[in-house]
């Protein structure tokens, strides 16, 4: 929303630290929802809530860990929120298969202009180790290693049809990779070139196709 907002207004990567009002508030998303933080919140249902309701900014409800989710916001708040209302909200088709992922690139693509879409993925070992973890080449993380770890949200703002990478499963050169950012702050992922800091991630198609 803090994207599409800024994209209207023109406004330039607005930074929560500078530009809380320019920012949407993912405590108020939160306390809509009213869940336990610890597990998270519904990625399609938070998207309507606000284009139901709105969402206030940063600077109106700041998020902080010790948040109460069980409450719903102050009343003052949900008239903050309205003016933030989105137009729509929809679920882009599987992406494990070809036409799925078509429509994702598409949607990212957006006229040149460019867009994002947000994922869920489970957080196993090698995607919090990434790109240090297995199944990894070329900083693409093309499998997913067995065992646990909770889903997680990444939003994804390009695709490179031509980023090559060997699987080492079958010792196949491949291709194809969408790039994410992630929330766990800089000094995770790989640095993208283009913004000039890490927290970000190729993710193979075949990953998805598989």
């Amino acid at each position: 929303r803090t994207f599409l907002k800024a994209r209207k207004n023109g406004w330039v990567r607005p930074d929560p630290a500078v530009n809380p009002e320019r920012c949407a508030s993912t405590a108020y998303t939160y306390k809509l929802l009213r869940h336990d933080p610890q597990f998270g919140a519904n990625i399609l249902g938070t998207m309507l809530r606000m284009v139901d309701l709105g969402v206030c900014t940063l600077e109106q409800l700041p998020y902080t860990y010790d948040i109460d989710t069980y409450e719903w916001p102050p009343e003052v708040h949900w008239k903050q929120a309205m003016p933030w209302r989105a137009a729509a909200a929809a679920q882009i088709p599987a992406i494990n298969t070809l036409a799925g992922q078509a429509v994702l690139k598409a949607h990212l693509y957006d006229g040149g202009q460019g867009n994002m879409a947000v994922l869920g993925l489970r957080s196993a070992r090698n995607v919090t180790d990434y790109p240090a973890g297995m199944h990894t080449n070329n900083n693409v993380l093309y499998a997913m290693q067995e065992g646990g770890g909770a889903q997680h949200a990444f939003t994804v703002i390009g695709y490179d049809d031509n980023l090559e990478y060997l699987d080492a499963r079958d010792g196949i050169t491949k291709k194809g990779a969408f790039l994410v950012v992630n929330s766990w702050g800089e000094g995770w992922g790989v640095t993208e070139p283009s913004m000039g800091t890490g927290g970000f991630a190729w993710l193979a198609y075949d990953m998805f196709l598989k």
